[in-house]
């Protein structure tokens, strides 16, 4: 009888786990749709007549556009070799010049460390159609 306790208990304890990770875990919809849009949207967007972003062939409009970009500048279960994140991501070194985005002469809102967080956790995760 003993042993049919703890071993309830283990299963009880794995459910909460697994559903506090299923909350926990960012959504492309929810969390980062209104990031891209916000950001990135008002250059990546076909009709803005922005040559480069039309260009570049990287466009934040909606869900579909953002998951074309997998397997190009985002690296499933690989932030650290993404692009996208590279170029979201300040540089430790204020004094270093590099390509940021949004650019800084863009009227964007730029990502905060939340937000540029919740990118990354989402790749790590698997950059899921969620």
């Amino acid at each position: 009888m003993k042993y049919k306790s703890i071993a309830f208990l283990t299963v009880c304890l794995s459910s909460l786990a697994m559903i506090s990770r299923a909350e926990d875990e960012v959504s492309l919809s929810k969390d980062l749709m209104p990031l891209f849009q916000r950001s990135c949207q008002s250059c990546h967007q076909r009709e803005n007549g922005n040559r480069n972003a039309v260009k570049s062939g990287y466009f934040y409009e909606n869900k579909d556009d953002v998951l074309r970009s997998i397997g190009k500048i985002i690296i499933k279960n690989e932030p650290k070799k993404s692009h996208l994140v590279y170029l979201i991501t300040p540089p430790k070194d204020p004094n270093q010049k590099k390509q940021m985005m949004p650019p800084t002469r863009s009227k964007a809102p730029k990502l905060t460390k939340e937000e540029i967080r919740k990118i990354t956790e989402w790749i790590k995760a698997g950059a899921k159609d969620n």
